[in-house]
């Protein structure tokens, strides 16, 4: 009786010890798998990120001391806080909306030509930046950052500015035209 009741004992023990070890094997892939994703969403998140920093640094003529400013930004995101679905999520979502500030700024010089704007918000924002890398900490990204982004919109009066000039030179474009008109007809 003792040697069936080992005959059976013995095999049930070995089939759930290999059961989990085959257990835990697909467990530490799935993970590694989730850790693999996360990483590829960041690399993925980065790398878009630091492509529109430099098109906006090249196009505005930005110092190269600027553009690793910003480019801090993206790096020491996870210094101070750890990987997770959650973070990277919120990662992501803080670089495109740096990513569309830096286009809208792009955008406002290509359309009215103020570099001086442009170059104003930026050194702001850079200004405001933590000078230590301890700084890059999850308040900052959760708290200050929002806000900092918020600097780099066109003030109003600027783009009245903006919008004032184009209308006089407009104006005066109108102005010149009729003056040749009239002294072609004088002329004829």
């Amino acid at each position: 009786m003792l040697s069936s009741i080992a005959a059976i004992t013995i095999p049930l023990l070995l089939l759930m010890f290999v059961a989990f070890f085959i257990f835990e094997n697909n467990r530490k892939k799935h993970l590694a798998a989730q850790k693999l994703a996360l990483s590829t969403r960041i690399s993925d998140a980065k790398n878009s990120y630091k492509v529109d920093v430099e098109r906006f640094c090249e196009e505005t003529q930005l110092a190269t001391k600027v553009r690793d400013q910003l480019y801090t930004i993206a790096n020491n995101y996870f210094v101070y806080q750890g990987i997770s679905e959650d973070s990277v999520a919120v990662f992501e979502i803080t670089v495109n909306k740096l990513s569309q500030s830096y286009s809208q700024l792009l955008h406002h010089f290509t359309e009215h030509d103020d570099l001086e704007t442009v170059h104003e918000r930026i050194e702001l924002f850079v200004d405001n930046l933590p000078t230590q890398p301890r700084g890059y900490n999850a308040g900052f990204y959760q708290n200050s950052l929002t806000t900092l982004n918020h600097l780099l919109m066109i003030p109003e009066r600027a783009l009245e500015n903006t919008d004032n000039d184009e209308h006089s030179s407009e104006e005066k474009i109108d102005d010149n035209s009729s003056e040749q008109e009239y002294d072609q007809a004088r002329s004829a």
